[in-house]
């Protein structure tokens, strides 16, 4: 009911409709029965069918809005199970500000968004968890058609369409999927090229506007025209000096007055070169000569649409059609009133701006990847709806030729819409609630019990995820360090001289159409004595006083526009020196214009920017890619993922399966028999005395059903608390059974700790876990894969303690390397909660250095091994941060120990810098990039003396390392001491043995 009274409100406050000039056009063509491709046919076979129902241009501002309204409904009715009242949030989305501005406008834009918007509510719905079989797959088709029916719409959209494709088809797995993806992106350009055809439509090339576009800039950069063709020197100096213009194309459209740069699409009509070969062969030339001025051009117009669109609020009656006038006049309606009103406000204007959208879309895929939300359903459709609005943000980049506000409209509905489904998400993921609205009664909690279906969780494919990340660090790059092209000021001063009137009624770039932004006046008077205001000009009520104003513009001519008339008078106009006298006397009412030209010349290094505008978006954008992808919060796949270093039984399909295996994990858990072994469960602990005796306790007891029999082995890493008298009382005899502790007298890493528990302990299999993070429940499912044949176990949590910024940089670098050399990852492949035979014990020992070897052999020595993840939350309420310094140093030692050659060490650590070095290349870097007063050759020179001096030190670093391995090998001693050993009073297994104790 919600949606049906917004798209009524919607409806008939801007009824019947306004249209921009392009869809106006298609409206004739209609009307004529000729169809051409410059805009979609599409559109116009829409208007067809729609004009059946509706009359005049009124049917397609009903079918835009029920796609959106009822895109919105679907969306919204999809998460009521979860959020109750609260999913009527989604229908606000059309109301806010930048959103609301075309709703009751009819342009291919506003159709674009309400058909990727409705393909994207039939892919929710159709990936809902309660939704099978046909059904789904009927979902899927129809999302399909619709993202097709986008694509016909503005066809660069298809960019923009690929999140939304992988996401309608998700559930068939990536590799089908991406095939599914293809063959749906290969059929739209098929289907556009047989829908023009059907309805005969003329090839106007209007692909030919972008390289219009850009060759205009180019020749404007360059000095020179670089049009194909033949052209006069007065035109080919209009065109490289006055015709381009960085926020739209429209000056060499067709459109254009002949008297200004018209000219350009009619000569390149008359010479037969519009859509030619020649003329795509000079712009592809054009673009390979000078990259990095198309980069300055392209970048100006993108800064531009950040920044400062134009025609953010776009309100043209259609007029007249089918001899009715359907042009909305006053007295308004009530709602067109409020509408109008709400349009024309600050507010509107304020946050109409595409830099917003652009942000909003980053910080949700950021936060999605951050905060593990995009492996959940709600979590990937948003960063599907983030994605696709970013991707189409960034196609603008090479492919605009206009600063238009409404280029950018959908992603700035996938910006709010994305960011609402963040929060859901967050909300869901944390089990935060959203407070009391109304009475105690009306309390509406965004809150839901975790399902099966919705804690299924999809990781995203590496190459994916590299694409997401990519995608934002892009954006960021692009928004960041595009800027302006160089512009010149220019101060301009007007006298009125005798006793005439003198009317200034225009200032602004020459050959700019009239109408076009931006508009009348370029720059703001800066002394206004002695003139006053008219219209849109000022006119000379003083002659003593001059108007002057200053003129911040690119190198291009400046055109000023007098009133003339039999009244009118002379004015001196003094442009930077330059002085030009203007008479404004004529015999009947008019106007003048006046061109100034530049006041000096320019030469290519001046017109644009140089590399290194270019050369920072792409630090920034391999920068920002690099980090992302390191620290997006990547889980692994949820499914288990088994090594076979030997033969290992598959996992049973069903609890019956499960059951009828009495080895098999899931029987265990339900039965809770206990396993047949002799079970060792080894605790690291430090500093733990308050919370230590609840630990062991809750352990003891569930080992005692775990196993037959079992022994709990405490690992005391030179606590500094009363931790020793703590374990002393648990092996009492009112203690604790099966107790062993170790206290060591001096700290030691906690590799080491846990190996001096193991190597000590008596049982059939051992395990190692910290008891503050990892879950000792988790034991039944690993026991139970010893029984399958597994000799090693590991368990990773997927809910790690947090670790500062530092540690995890340190730590990714770490574990990529050793994967680089030793084909492992140490984190995800061999994490520290492990379960291990006693034979795989047996081979660790015969290592010269069981301590260090004991992280990485049981991984790599090829025993049958399994891998499994879980998900718990740390039992500690904070979770001691590691010691990056101890960190790095036990990696040292771990990746020297590991490797059979020490000197490739040297070959991979110069990929890193030292960090002197380093630091001192990144600032030569910067300077090169930021300042222009540079000596010539000190960059050079500075960053061959830093990367010489970088390679030394990595090489001294390594053989440093190397060396000291060798030391400590030669005069090695115990990398532990057990200072205290204590053993509990009873031991359960000597009360099952047949012994008595005689004296």
């Amino acid at each position: 009911m919600a949606a049906i009274a917004g798209f009524a409100f919607v409806v008939n406050a801007n009824y019947p409709g306004y249209l921009n000039y392009d869809i106006l056009s298609q409206l004739f063509q209609l009307r004529a029965g000729d169809y051409a491709d410059w805009q979609p046919p599409f559109i116009v076979l829409l208007w067809m069918g729609a004009m059946k129902v509706f009359p005049g241009p009124s049917g397609l501002l009903v079918l835009e809005n029920l796609l959106i309204w009822g895109g919105l409904a679907s969306i919204a009715l999809g998460l009521r199970r979860r959020m109750g009242a609260w999913c009527l949030l989604i229908l606000v989305i059309p109301f806010i500000p930048g959103v609301f501005n075309f709703l009751g406008n009819t342009n291919r834009d506003t159709l674009m968004m309400a058909w990727t918007l409705a393909a994207f509510s039939a892919a929710f719905c159709a990936n809902d968890a309660h939704i099978a079989g046909r059904k789904r797959l009927a979902l899927q088709m129809l999302a399909s058609v619709f993202a097709v029916a986008a694509f016909l719409v503005r066809t660069n959209a298809i960019f923009a369409l690929m999140p939304l494709l992988l996401y309608i088809w998700f559930p068939l797995g990536w590799r089908r999927n991406m095939l599914v993806c293809l063959v749906i992106s290969a059929a739209m350009p098929l289907t556009q090229i047989a829908l023009n055809r059907m309805m005969d439509a003329r090839h106007d090339y209007p692909e030919d506007s972008i390289k219009t576009f850009h060759l205009l800039a180019l020749s404007y950069l360059e000095g020179k025209n670089l049009f194909p063709g033949v052209w006069t020197e007065e035109e080919s100096r209009q065109i490289a000096e006055a015709c381009y213009s960085p926020r739209h194309w429209d000056t060499a459209g067709i459109w254009a007055q002949q008297e200004n740069c018209g000219m350009i699409h009619a000569k390149l009509l008359e010479q037969g070169l519009w859509g030619s070969a020649a003329m795509t062969r000079s712009w592809l030339t054009a673009l390979a000569r000078n990259p990095v001025g198309a980069y300055a051009a392209m970048a100006e117009t993108f800064h531009k649409s950040m920044h400062q669109p134009y025609e953010a609020i776009v309100i043209f009656n259609p007029g007249k059609f089918e001899d009715r006038d359907w042009m909305v006049l006053p007295p308004y309606r009530e709602t067109t009133q409020i509408a109008h009103k709400y349009l024309y406000s600050r507010f509107i204007l304020k946050w109409s701006k595409s830099w917003i959208h652009a942000a909003m879309l980053t910080g949700v895929v950021i936060l999605l990847l951050a905060l593990r939300l995009a492996e959940k359903r709600l979590g990937l459709f948003a960063l599907a709806l983030a994605c696709s609005g970013l991707i189409y943000l960034l196609s603008y980049f090479p492919f605009t030729v206009a600063a238009l506000y409404r280029y950018f409209y959908w992603s700035g509905v996938a910006a709010w819409l994305s960011a609402l489904l963040l929060v859901i998400a967050a909300c869901a993921r944390f089990r935060m609630t959203i407070g009391r609205i109304g009475t105690r009664a009306l309390q509406l909690v965004i809150a839901w019990r975790a399902t099966k279906e919705e804690e299924e969780k999809r990781a995203l494919p590496r190459l994916l995820r590299l694409g997401v990340c990519a995608t934002v660090a892009a954006t960021v790059a692009l928004v960041s360090t595009s800027s302006n092209l160089p512009q010149e000021r220019r101060t301009l001063s007007f006298s009125a001289l005798g006793n005439g009137a003198v009317t200034i009624t225009g200032l602004r770039v020459a050959m700019t159409m009239e109408g076009i932004p931006p508009f009348h006046w370029v720059g703001k008077p800066v002394s206004i004595e002695g003139w006053q205001r008219v219209d849109a000009g000022w006119q000379a009520v003083d002659s003593t006083s001059p108007l002057v104003t200053t003129v911040k513009m690119l190198h291009q001519p400046v055109r000023v526009v007098f009133q003339t008339g039999p009244d009118g008078g002379k004015v001196r106009i003094e442009d930077n020196g330059t002085v030009t006298l203007v008479d404004t006397r004529a015999a009947e009412q008019g106007k003048t214009i006046v061109d100034l030209p530049p006041q000096r010349i320019w030469n290519k290094e001046k017109r644009q920017r140089t590399w290194h505008a270019p050369a920072r978006a792409a630090l920034v954008f391999i920068a920002l890619t690099a980090l992302l992808y390191c620290f997006s919060g990547r889980r692994e796949r949820p499914t288990t993922d088994v090594e076979a270093g030997g033969n290992l039984q598959g996992q049973p399909e069903s609890l019956f399966e499960a059951n009828e295996n009495p080895c098999h994990p899931r029987a265990w858990s339900h039965e809770m028999t206990a396993f047949p072994v002799f079970l060792s469960v080894v605790y690291v602990v430090r500093n733990q005395g308050e919370r230590l005796g609840g630990i062991l306790r809750q352990a003891s007891t569930f080992l005692s059903a775990l196993a037959n029999d079992h022994e709990l082995i405490v690992v005391d890493n030179a606590s500094d608390d009363d931790s020793v008298a703590v374990l002393k009382n648990l092996t009492g005899e009112n203690g604790l059974p099966n107790l062993q502790v170790y206290a060591l007298t001096g700290e030691v890493d906690a590799d080491t700790a846990f190996w001096a528990g193991m190597e000590n302990a008596l049982g059939d299999f051992v395990a190692a876990l910290d008891p503050l993070s990892d879950d000792i429940a988790f034991m039944a499912e690993m026991l139970g894969r010893t029984m399958e044949g597994a000799d090693v176990v590991f368990a990773h949590n997927r809910q790690e303690p947090a670790q500062g910024l530092a540690y995890r940089a340190a730590a990714g670098v770490f574990n990529g390397l050793y994967k680089f050399c030793n084909g492992i990852h140490l984190q995800r492949e061999a994490p520290s909660y492990r379960l291990l035979s006693k034979r795989v014990i047996h081979f660790i020992l015969q290592h010269p250095q069981p301590a260090i070897a004991y992280r990485h052999l049981p991984a790599t020595a090829g025993f049958a091994r399994a891998k499994l993840d879980y998900n718990a939350a740390p039992s500690a309420e904070s979770v001691p941060g590691k010691n990056l310094a101890g960190s790095i140093d036990r990696g040292l030692r771990l990746r020297v120990s590991t490797t059979r050659g020490p000197l490739r060490l040297v070959t991979l650590f110069s990929l890193f810098g030292a960090a002197a070095n380093l630091l001192y290349s990144v600032y030569v870097l910067a300077i090169a990039l930021f300042r222009h007063d540079v000596t010539p050759g000190w960059v050079s020179l500075s960053l061959q003396q830093s990367g010489m001096f970088l390679l030394i030190s990595l090489v001294l670093l390594v053989l440093g390392e190397y060396i000291l391995h060798m030391a400590s090998r030669s005069n090695e001693g115990p990398l532990y001491h057990v200072g205290q050993e204590f053993t509990s009073a009873r031991i359960t297994r000597r009360e099952k043995l047949n012994i008595e104790e005689t004296r």
